[in-house]
This record gives structure tokens, sequence and C-alpha cells, in this order.
């Protein structure tokens, strides 16, 4: 009797190799080694699960992954908030389970210095709150030709936006949109990056 054909996983391989956090990575280097090896049995699974796409180990080594700046936008969707305090101070925050690089990583592609929080707890927080850090958040979301936020956090995005339109240290959110020009049309942008209308020039 001859065995199964073996299934292609060259697509779950790919998407495995964008994991980008100790515990996703982990988790799909298990499924993989158990698809690719066609293991039934619980407990013919090993202890030690080897390692074929090992993580960056240097922050750099994060930002010079061709998806990774998407990468932080999905990963925004999941795990970021833009939020403004009662006394009037907005943040944007990225908070997941203690991972020091993916962190650093995060302040070089932002290029900020602000400093990592959630120390002393299994948790790490990027967080940025000055005027000079906010805008370089903005023009990351709105101006880089990422794939756009959507679902509750791009509504939570427009409204942030929205709020810092209202404040005047907040110049560059005062205007509207942007506009870009072609074919003889303009082409109106709001700030999450979406096209929302054209007129004739």
């Amino acid at each position: 009797m001859q065995d199964k054909p073996r299934k292609d996983h060259s697509s779950f391989l790919r998407s495995r190799k964008e994991e980008l956090t100790d515990t996703r990575r982990a988790q799909f280097e298990r499924a993989f080694f158990i698809l690719s090896n066609n293991i039934l049995l619980f407990d013919s699974i090993p202890l030690t699960i080897p390692v074929l796409y090992p993580l960056p180990i240097t922050a750099q080594g994060y930002c010079n992954l061709p998806f990774f700046t998407n990468w932080i936008v999905g990963f925004t969707i999941a795990e970021g908030s833009f939020m403004v305090k009662g006394t009037g101070e907005f943040f944007f925050t990225l908070t997941q389970r203690t991972h020091h690089t993916l962190f650093e990583a995060f302040k070089l592609v932002f290029n900020t210095t602000t400093v990592i929080g959630g120390k002393g707890t299994p948790y790490m927080k990027f967080a940025v709150s000055s005027v000079r850090d906010l805008e370089k958040v903005v023009n990351f979301f709105s101006y880089s030709n990422l794939h756009p936020l959507v679902g509750y956090k791009g509504l939570q995005y427009n409204k942030w936006i929205d709020a810092m339109r209202t404040i005047s240290r907040f110049s560059f959110c005062c205007l509207t949109c942007k506009v870009t020009k072609k074919k003889g049309y303009s082409f109106f942008f709001d700030l999450t990056g979406q096209k929302k209308k054209r007129i004739s020039d």
C-alpha cells in the first residue's frame, strides 16, 4: 500500500516566517513540524522542535525584514492603542510579552529614544507622547504607503487624529487630507491612506 503524498505546506511556511513574537513563532514551528512529519499521535511529538527560521538577533535585523513595517501595522491592530488622557495628553502604545529586541526595533522604526516600559513585569510597553514622536507615528500610519489600519483600530485612529486637529500644537494634523495629482485628477486621501474622492482639475 502506497503512502499518501504529502501536502504542500509552502503557504503555511511562508506565513510562519512572518511570525515575529516568540510565542507565535514557537507555535508555528511546532505545527509545521507535525504537518511536515505526518505525526498523528501526541506522544510522537518530540519535546524539542528544531528551529528552521530563527528570529533576528538584533533590532536592526528586524528592521531589515522586507515585511516588518506592514507587520507593525497588523501588530498595532491587535496590540496597539491610540489614546488621549483626561489631561489632554496624547499617546501611542504597543504592548506585548517581554521581547527586548523587538521593542528596540520599534524604537528604530519610529526613530525615538523613548524608554521601554514594563520593567519587572512579563510585559513590555512602547509608548510615545511628544509632539515630535507623534508626528512620526502619523507619518508612519498615514503616509508610508503601508496597509491601512482597519476595523476598530482604524476607527480609533481616525478619532485620535480628529482630536489632534483641534489642538494647535499638532499643526501637522491640521489639514483634513493630502492631495496627489494624476492624469488630470486630484485624488484626496484621508489620514488613514484611504482614497476618498476625486475631482477634475
